[in-house]
């Protein structure tokens, strides 16, 4: 009835609203990297400063690596939700995908049993 359709509607508002600030967190992230003066200065030939920031709040550092392009390739984070769809369609995933230079990908399980992308045949 109603009142399901309501409930679920704000669940999947929710959902999708979690994906998109978990996105807008990440270019936060590689914003505060990317504008910080120790980055501009040290960190962006040697990597160091991402390697410790790594290691003080226990992340992978390719995911810090992955935040500082993110921003520096879309400084404005609603452009790349515009160009993707918009918020009920952008995941993590996507970005990476269009961070590595990957086109809109579209396994084709005929041919292969496991792409990847990491997904697994149906």
């Amino acid at each position: 009835g109603y009142l399901a359709e309501q409930i679920k509607a704000i669940l999947v508002e929710g959902y999708f609203d979690s994906k998109m600030r978990m996105i807008e967190a990440r270019h936060e992230v590689g914003k505060e990297i990317a504008t910080d003066p120790l980055y501009k200065k040290f960190g962006k030939g040697s990597g160091q400063l991402i390697q410790q920031i790594a290691r003080e709040i226990e992340r992978p550092a390719q995911e810090l690596y992955l935040c500082v392009q993110f921003y520096e390739k879309y400084p404005d984070v609603s452009q790349l939700v515009e160009t993707t769809g918009g918020k009920k369609t952008i995941t993590w995933n996507r970005v990476r995908e269009l961070l590595e230079g990957k086109k809109n990908h579209i396994c084709d399980f005929k041919k292969v049993e496991r792409c990847n992308c990491g997904k697994i045949k149906p």
